[in-house]
């Protein structure tokens, strides 16, 4: 009989098998040795990611431009003098099922749209002095490099478990494999360093995993404060309200500094420094750290 994981392997070699089909046999394998990690990876690529943006692989992230619907001359783009709000804007990390970008690999179109949440739009809307629709549009190649790093974070794993000598019979491992899987203890951040409920659509106008919702990424939390800082004296807020959120990034600072940070903690933190830029009307760039926001809280 075939051994399961040299099977997984040559699947995953083949770039003609589809992600969802090699994701399925990837999930039975990691089932059934009980390797946990992968089997929540899995399961997260093959349904989505429920959880904060921080949380979502690094893999998984995007960079577009930034378009406003023109009745005359269609979509063009949005020029933001702003290096840093234009990062803001044009970069998020896509949470759908691998089979909807499955999917979207297939169209005839090169390029994809994300739509802003309304409370963005209108804030751009402002910035330019036009109300109109406003999209992010990005490169199909980029979401076909998220299912290729899929591929090859499956591959790897499935190398690493021949050389441990787990192979499986039919579909079938020994006690012993299973022994050995959990006490090697595989997970993703082995295969790929790090780990929006986006809305995706096809453009007809011309075309280290962490997987605990505890564990923290200093790195983006670092990263929005840093944009925080950055950005703060650009928006129009009383000494009050600054030494507010001032506050509330040193707190978050002194949790980074534990042994082990809480992210409810920092999550908490960051809903206030969110509560308080809400309170700012007219600002793109408070908007636009609204909206990082709300992706780690998400």
């Amino acid at each position: 009989m075939k051994a399961l994981v040299l099977d997984l392997q040559k699947e995953a070699y083949d770039s003609n098998t589809s992600i969802s089909t090699l994701l399925r046999k990837a999930y039975v394998v990691a089932r059934k040795l009980k390797t946990n990690d992968f089997e929540v990876w899995i399961n997260s690529e093959l349904n989505g990611y429920k959880c904060s943006n921080d949380e979502i692989p690094e893999y998984r992230m995007i960079r577009g431009e930034v378009k406003g619907w023109n009745p005359y001359h269609g979509w063009i783009p949005v020029i933001l003098d702003d290096t840093k709000l234009a990062n803001l804007l044009s970069v998020r990390r896509l949470s759908d099922p691998i089979t909807n970008l499955e999917v979207l690999t297939k169209s005839d179109q090169d390029s994809l749209t994300i739509t802003f949440n309304n409370d963005v739009r209108k804030s751009i809307a402002h910035w330019v002095d036009f109300d109109t629709k406003f999209q992010m549009f990005f490169s199909k190649s980029q979401v076909e490099s998220i299912i290729e790093s899929v591929r090859n974070i499956v591959l790897e794993w499935s190398l690493k478990l021949e050389e441990d000598g787990i192979l499986g019979e039919g579909m079938k491992f020994t006690d012993s494999e299973k022994n050995i899987a959990q006490k090697n203890n595989y997970t993703t951040n082995v295969f790929n360093g790090n780990v929006t409920n986006s809305q995706i659509q096809q453009n007809s106008n011309n075309s280290t995993q962490n997987m605990s919702v505890d564990i923290v990424d200093k790195q983006e939390v670092e990263r929005l404060i840093g944009m925080i800082k950055d950005n703060i004296k650009d928006i129009k807020l009383g000494e009050e309200e600054i030494n507010d959120i001032n506050s509330q990034i040193k707190t978050i600072e002194s949790i980074l500094e534990t042994k082990k940070p809480k992210k409810s903690m920092i999550t908490e933190c960051f809903t206030t420094i969110r509560s308080i830029l809400e309170g700012v009307a007219g600002s793109v760039i408070a908007s636009g750290l609204i909206y990082q926001l709300s992706l780690f809280s998400s």
